[in-house]
């Protein structure tokens, strides 16, 4: 069964502050009712159009259906003259998506009007929003939640409901699922003092680390495992540390083991056929002589290497020797022959438009993956980057992400996203702190 995170929009994904204000301020002048500050408006926001018109209007109950009907009607042409994301909301939806979650919005509004806004700011990135229907009543009924658990046939225990008020904790616990309320909406901190511990979230990093703890997909580890270059590369890796990594390799079945050139020896004789080996070349800066690239892959291969690793020349892209580059690659591809070529381009130290000449030029000259990092440079592995490649290397190029890989979430994020390899030295580790695979 997919997980579902069911998030609320107003206020938690979309800042609609201003253009309801707006709205309403204009429905209260056109019918001569005394109009209302951002703050008034703030605080009157959580339980619905109606219940905010009631609030607006006061004691003019006889004003409330006219100005009802200019305020949706004002809306519903300017719902998206001041309408924005908040930071950091379209990355956490998309990483959801890697992380095969299903996402739905539900909101107060009428549906009409979610539609509107899910067609401008989620198509592609949410599967799915609803609005208040005929005959729904708004949060806290937990009625649209329901009605998303019922589009996608998810149990209360597969839900996670995500919103920015305590009316949204009023309807997680009305719907009877788990629930988180941020702290970036239209409440004070002081409005959600009364929230019960340990549901509030204050940023959407921390928001999407949650969402994976307390609502956690389906995570299959033998099957990263497969994909891990289990790997040691530190410069004060010893013998013994070489022949305790093949052991968990070969315990866990991961890819290969990626290790210095000066134990390649040692290590093929320790491991025979068991696990592949895989080294670095022109590690960790690339900037090495072509004829010292050479002659550090024949020597590898030579010595039992299965894998090789090689970094690009950085200096020369950024010098715009182009050929130089294209040289390199094109030299150690012959060289290594029926063995695994992997190219390292450093994706931090890069433009975009210079990685996807690199996708380009690792696709016309034959080598078989195109890998991030070495983990020894500024940055390593980021998703925009896999999402980047797979754009634009040819469909016999796989790819490798490298460099920072530090949980379980992130590597079965890098598999989602088409990741064949993951460069790692952790992965095995938390498996064996956490017993797992045993």
């Amino acid at each position: 069964m997919d997980k579902l995170c069911i998030f609320d929009l107003d206020g938690t994904l979309l800042d609609t502050l201003k253009d309801i204000f707006i709205s309403l301020n204009h429905a209260l002048v056109k019918n001569g009712l005394p109009t209302k500050t951002l703050e008034e408006v703030r605080t009157s926001i959580g339980n619905g159009t109606v219940n905010l018109i009631k609030r607006a209007i006061g004691s003019n109950e006889d004003k409330f259906d006219a100005v009802l009907n200019d305020y949706r009607a004002h809306y519903d042409v300017h719902c998206n003259d001041h309408t924005k994301l908040f930071p950091g909301i379209k990355l956490l939806l998309k990483n959801l998506k890697i992380a095969k979650y299903k996402v739905v919005i539900v909101s107060n509004k009428q549906d009409e009007a979610v539609q509107e806004l899910f067609k401008i700011y989620f198509d592609g990135i949410v599967d799915a929003a609803f609005g208040v229907k005929d005959g729904m009543k708004v949060k806290p009924s937990p009625d649209t939640v329901n009605y998303a658990m019922q589009q996608f046939k998810a149990e209360k225990n597969d839900v996670i409901f995500i919103g920015d008020s305590p009316v949204d904790e009023e309807t997680a616990l009305n719907a009877g699922v788990d629930y988180r309320i941020v702290t970036w909406g239209y409440k004070s901190i002081s409005k959600l003092k009364d929230i019960k511990e340990g549901k509030i979230v204050s940023n959407p990093t921390e928001l999407e680390k949650e969402i994976k703890v307390a609502n956690p997909q389906g995570i299959d580890i033998n099957e990263i495992l497969r994909h891990c270059d289990h790997t040691l590369l530190s410069v004060d890796a010893k013998l013994e540390d070489i022949y305790a990594l093949c052991d968990d390799a070969i315990k866990y079945n991961t890819a290969s083991v990626c290790i210095p050139p000066c134990y390649v020896k040692a290590a093929k004789e320790y491991v025979g056929d068991k696990m592949r080996i895989c080294t670095v070349i022109g590690f960790p800066n690339g900037y090495n002589t072509l004829r010292t690239k050479m002659y550090e892959a024949k020597e590898a291969i030579k010595n039992g290497a299965d894998e090789i690793d090689m970094v690009i020349n950085v200096s020369f892209l950024k010098s715009r020797n182009f050929t130089g580059v294209r040289n390199e690659i094109r030299a150690l591809r012959k060289i290594c022959k029926d063995k695994v070529l992997k190219v390292i381009i450093e994706t931090c130290l890069l433009e975009r438009a210079e990685k996807i000449k690199l996708c380009k030029y690792i696709t016309s000259l034959g080598a078989d993956y195109i890998k991030t990092s070495t983990g020894f440079s500024k940055a390593g592995a980021t998703k925009e980057d896999i999402i980047l490649f797979k754009k634009f290397i040819g469909p016999e190029v796989k790819m490798k992400a490298a460099g920072g890989i530090r949980t379980i979430e992130d590597a079965w994020d890098y598999l989602n996203l088409g990741c064949d390899r993951l460069g790692t030295s952790s992965i095995v580790k938390i498996v064996k702190q956490r017993g797992m695979n045993e």
